[in-house]
Parts: structure tokens; C-alpha cells; sequence
């Protein structure tokens, strides 16, 4: 079997059943849980600007200031005509990188473990930890 670029959207939809467990393909970033922080700033992502001048929602803050939701879905198949433009999978790809990863969903991280843009007071705070815990170092000898 050769397979065709028309073939994509058939792809995304394989499921496999072994036994009475079933399989699905999902992208290898499935239910990771990203900081979007830096990414939602009027000059990161190209179309928060483009949706500012507009006067739309920024299209990363949305999510949840618009929809509630703590899911942001990346729009490689956008439904037809929500206004949102397509997005290859290779944009995912050449921008994952500037995403801060704190884990898989469902997950639970130290805080200590967190990336250090997020270990704020405020995070401690709303975890109910008191910020005194901030403050204590690693100690890394070599």
C-alpha cells in the first residue's frame, strides 16, 4: 500500500483493537500540558497582533477568557467557517519549542519540578503553598 497526501485526514482517525483494548494515533504531543504564557504577548504568536487590530479575542487567550476551557486545540482542521485559518502541523513543529512543557494532563508535578518562569509566588499562592517554599535552592555540585 502506497499512501497519498489525500490519505491525511484518514490517518488521523486509526484505531487499533487488541484484544478488548483499544489503540488510537495521536500526536506524540497529546495531553501535554504547555505554559502559553509568553505565547499569548501581542508580538509572539503572528496572529495576536492580527486579531488585536481587528478588535477579535487574541487567539491563544480565547480558550479560556472566551470558551472556558482549559484545552486550547490546535487548529489543523478548523471547522469550516469559524474564521480560523489552518494550521500545518509543522507550525506546531518549528514553534513547540518556545512552550515551557510542565507535564502530561492529568499528571502531578512538584512544584519544585516546575520550569523556573513558573515557580512564582502567585502560583504557590493559588496552590495554596506559602512563598517561602521559593525560596529554597538546589545545591548542584560537578
Amino acid at each position: 500500500y502506497i499512501c497519498d497526501d489525500d490519505d491525511v485526514s484518514i490517518l488521523g482517525d486509526v484505531e487499533l483493537v487488541v484484544g478488548s483494548v483499544c489503540y488510537k494515533r495521536v500526536h506524540p504531543d497529546h495531553m501535554s500540558v504547555y505554559d502559553f504564557t509568553q505565547w499569548a504577548l501581542a508580538n509572539t504568536h503572528p496572529g495576536n497582533m492580527i486579531a488585536a487590530n481587528k478588535g477579535d479575542y487574541n487567539p491563544i487567550k480565547k480558550w479560556m477568557d472566551v470558551y472556558r476551557s482549559i484545552f486550547l486545540t490546535y487548529p489543523s482542521f478548523p471547522p469550516s467557517g469559524s474564521g480560523v485559518p489552518q494550521h500545518s502541523i509543522g507550525r506546531w513543529a518549528m514553534h513547540v519549542a518556545k512552550l515551557p512543557v510542565l507535564g502530561r494532563y492529568g499528571d502531578t508535578i512538584k512544584f519544585v519540578d516546575l520550569p523556573n518562569e513558573i515557580r512564582l509566588n502567585e502560583v504557590a499562592n493559588h496552590f495554596g503553598h506559602s512563598s517561602d517554599m521559593i525560596s529554597q535552592g538546589i545545591v548542584v555540585c560537578g
